[in-house]
Order: structure tokens, then sequence, then C-alpha cells
């Protein structure tokens, strides 16, 4: 119901998501970088961007999900009380009274993601100092006025992930800050209160950005990766197109062939990219009642493992009739158009190497290092807890994003025949 897409990105094309960050990256740190703080032009805040931005846009939609899912922090309220929504006067006697524009958006959904969209357009610094103490009031009003006791760091979190997603709006925004003023006078803008920021934003700013790039940076923002183990490794999945794959996974030497020439290929492209990579780095496994192939690759040596993961979330793998694949024996038995393809699909993510690619390293450096890594590996984790059972509310199930169930004593209806069945019908 909400979009979550376990074979690919749900925020959209990686490739996409990169080009847009990477326009993004130019503004803060460049073309308008007198507006950014001085650490957004550095090479580590840069690189923690495009981690967190991409990393973001792989789960936004289940991201999502999860805000909403706890119906204790679902509200009607507001959709968006930034101070351009509200106009002020005073009675009489002097009192200031406020009211408020824009309701459009309202309705019930995730109370951190509203919030988010009321501090959007603050002061940082003042957000910064009070952003705990913002989070506890709310909390705390939210009960007195009879809602349920939430808890004030999963609101925060709620908050912080909304952040980042007004940020990739931000971002995909950058082409029109530089219609509005071209890309070589942006030099010349030295503050917010410039005239032709305010005359061509109709008074607002980009101060959002400003907010957003501070709670990235000094409210931790960024969701959190698994950490590098000494052989931690990159999964990734590679979708077959018009291959019979339990064919050629019950043909042992076909297997054995293919396999080989995907951890060469693999390895040879992945070396197109600037990286020493041998065959024996990267396991293929076939899999008889699947349409993809999963593959993990192990980082070389000096490569971190987040380096590996970022190459492959920027590198579509892909194989087509013409390449060596064609030339294995019996190939051609299992292909069932000559348009076959393979490519790969989704986000990559980071992994412990599994014991399975021992076996495809034995007699190699990564051999060695596999035992090292077996031992970390080994040492007693605590237990995950489980999730708590969640039921949609009635108001979800009725829009649509869960399957009705069909009310009793009513058969379910035909389809219905399209214009040229009914001519046909009628021939």
């Amino acid at each position: 119901g909400w979009g979550g897409n376990p074979l690919a990105a749900s925020g959209g094309p990686p490739q996409a998501a990169l080009s847009k960050n990477r326009i993004g990256i130019k503004f803060f740190s460049d073309t308008a970088a007198q507006f950014f703080p001085s650490y957004a032009r550095n090479s580590e805040f840069i690189d923690k961007f495009m981690e967190v931005m991409m990393t973001y846009n792989a789960y936004m939609n289940e991201l999502e999900c999860w805000k909403n899912q706890d119906t204790d922090y679902v509200a009607l309220s507001h959709a968006n009380l930034n101070v351009d929504n509200a106009y002020y006067w005073r009675d009489e006697a002097g009192k200031l009274l406020c009211g408020v524009l824009d309701w459009g958006g309202f309705g019930a959904s995730c109370l951190g993601h509203k919030l988010w969209w009321y501090f959007n357009c603050s002061e940082f610094e003042m957000l910064k100092d009070d952003f705990e103490h913002f989070m506890t009031t709310f909390v705390d009003a939210y009960r007195d006025s009879g809602g349920p006791r939430i808890n004030a760091k999963t609101l925060e979190r709620m908050v912080r992930l909304t952040c980042l997603q007004n940020l990739s709006v931000m971002v995909a925004a950058v082409p029109d800050c530089l219609r509005q003023i071209p890309e070589q006078d942006w030099a010349s803008v030295k503050d917010r209160k410039d005239q032709r920021i305010e005359e061509n934003l109709g008074g607002k700013s980009g101060d959002a950005a400003a907010d957003m790039f501070g709670v990235t940076e000094d409210l931790a923002a960024e969701p959190q990766l698994p950490p590098d183990l000494p052989r931690g490794a990159v999964s990734l999945l590679i979708l077959a197109q018009n291959i019979n794959l339990p064919l050629l996974a019950a043909r042992s030497d076909l297997a054995s062939a293919f396999r080989w020439a995907l951890q060469e290929d693999v390895a040879a492209q992945l070396c197109g990219a600037g990286v020493a990579f041998a065959p024996g780095q990267v396991e293929v496994r076939l899999l008889a009642d699947s349409a993809a192939i999963p593959v993990t690759v192990t980082p070389s040596h000096g490569l971190p493992c987040h380096e590996l993961h970022r190459l492959l979330s920027t590198k579509q793998l892909r194989w087509c009739a013409g390449s060596k694949l064609d030339h294995l024996e019996g190939f051609s038995q299992v292909c069932l158009s000559p348009s076959w393809c393979f490519f790969s699909v989704g986000l990559p993510s980071i992994v412990a190497a599994s014991d399975e690619l021992a076996s495809t390293t034995a007699g190699s450096p990564l051999e060695a290092e596999g035992r090292v890594a077996r031992a970390s590996l080994n040492q007693d984790l605590p237990a995950v807890p489980d999730e708590p059972d969640f039921t949609l509310p009635r108001s979800l199930e009725r829009t649509g994003h869960t399957p009705r169930e069909e009310e009793k004593g009513h058969a379910k209806k035909p389809p219905r025949a399209s214009p040229k069945r009914k001519a046909a019908a009628k021939a």
C-alpha cells in the first residue's frame, strides 16, 4: 500500500537520484556557498550528504510506512503551519490574535512529519538549541489534550526522517533557483534579504535548506548503515529476462561455466571503474525457483565496504545478446528469446560475507582474511526484539491500501469484456 519495493529503490531510480544530488552539491558547495554553513563545502560532509540521500532514496516509501504505522503518532492536524501560513492582528484591547491559512492539506497523518513542516522555515540556531524542548513540550501537550502518551525519541526520529524527505525535494528544486537567478549571478547575492530573492520567491527564502543541512550535520539525522566488518561484503540481485533459470541451474556443467563467466565479467566491470577486482571476490548463486540471481562481492584489500557499496549503487551491471555468455556451450538451449538479458536491480546491501563465498576464494588472500572475520562474527550478539503486530486502521482498508474480502452472500463479478471481445462474440 505504501509502495515499498524489495527489488529496487522505492524513492526512484538511483541514477536519477544521484544526478539530482550532484546538482544540489554543486549549488550548496559552490554556486551559492555563501548561503550555507562552511562545513557544507568540505569533502567529508559532501560524501556524508551523498551517502545519506542515496540511502534515504532507497527506502523512502518503506520509511513513510514506518512513520504512519503506529496510530498513536497519527492525528488530525494542519499539514504546514509555517509562519507564512499564519496571520496576526490585535483586537481593540491590544491583545495579539492569530489565524491560520492554507487548510488544503488538513488531514490525519504522521505527527512527526507535520512537526518538521512546522519547523522547516525557522532559524536553525534556535531549532538546534531548543529541538528537544520542542519535542517534550509537544509530547506533554498532546497527552494533556487527550492524546496517548508517545515517546519523544520516536517522535524525533520521525521529524528527522521527514527532514531528509524535505531535503530531497529542495535538491530537486535547485534548477528552479537557477532559472530565477542565473548561476553566474549567485556570487553577487550576499544574503537571503537580497531583493532578487524576495521578489522571485514571493517573500520566501532558502532558509529551509540551511535548516535541513544543520539537522543532517548537527542532529545526526543520517540512517545508520551497518558497520564495516573485516570481511564485510556487498550483495545485489541480477534479474534474468527470457532465460529459463531452473533449466540453467539444473545443468551442472553449464551452471558452473555460467557462474564463472559472470564472476569474471562482474570483476572486469568493477575494474573498469578504477578498482582492482578478481573473479574470486564475486559469488554467484543460481536458485532453481527464482528469476533473480543473488550476487555477493567482497571488497578488495584496502577498499572500505561502504565505498564498494557506493560504487555498486551508481553502476548498473548488464549482459545481453552478443556478450560472451552467448558462446557458452548449451546456453542457447536455456534462452527463451534471442532478446535475453541480465541486469542488476534495486540498491545493493552491506552484509557479512557468507561462508559459501569461502569456497570461491580458496587459496586466495581472501581465505586468510575470512578466518579473521569468522572469529569476529562468532561473538554473541544481542537478540533483535520482535516488531509489535500492527493492524491497519479501517480508514486505510477502505481506501484500497489492503485487499477487501468478498462480502458474504455476493458472488464475485466476472471481468468486463472489452469492445473487441464483444464484437468477436457477436460475429
